[in-house]
Order: structure tokens, then sequence, then C-alpha cells
């Protein structure tokens, strides 16, 4: 946990692998066995759910549950894609 940041009134538990170079806003829970990769943005309100891993360079974005692997240099938000079909 070399350079980590982390906001006011988080969970973290203690089972937890967090990398290096990690920010972490206020009000996150990481549950058991989460493994966290190196320079990770983690912004206030995200729940990371159990035995979950998250790659390297990740940003999430707040107030999202995470309860499957992120692989690295991605970001996770809460952005969804419509597809429109015509109606018959």
């Amino acid at each position: 946990m070399k350079n980590l940041k982390c906001g006011k009134f988080c969970d973290i538990s203690p089972s937890a692998q967090i990398g290096k170079n990690c920010k972490i806003g206020s009000l996150v829970v990481i549950e058991d066995d989460v493994i966290i990769g190196d320079n990770v943005i983690i912004n206030s309100g995200v729940i990371i759910l159990k035995s979950v891993k998250i790659g390297d360079n990740v940003i999430i974005e707040p107030d999202l549950v995470i309860a499957a692997d992120v692989p690295p240099d991605i970001k996770v938000s809460t952005q969804r894609s419509f597809c429109l079909t015509p109606h018959k």
C-alpha cells in the first residue's frame, strides 16, 4: 500500500491487497480477499465485493457496486449503450 491516499469513513478489509499509488475516495467499502492493482482510482461511495480483482490503471466512477473482476486499463462507469431497433 505504498502512496495510498484514502478518504474518510472507508471500510477496508484487512485481507484486501492494495497496490501502489492508489486513490480511494470517501465512503468506500472493500470486502474480504479483494486484490487491487497499481495506479487505481476508486471514487466515493464504491463497494467492491468479496474476492474481486481490479487490474492496474483502473478508474472506478462514484457510487458503483463492483461484483466482477475488472481488467487493467479500464474506466468503470454507469454510462450505458442502447441499441435501438424499429418496431414491427
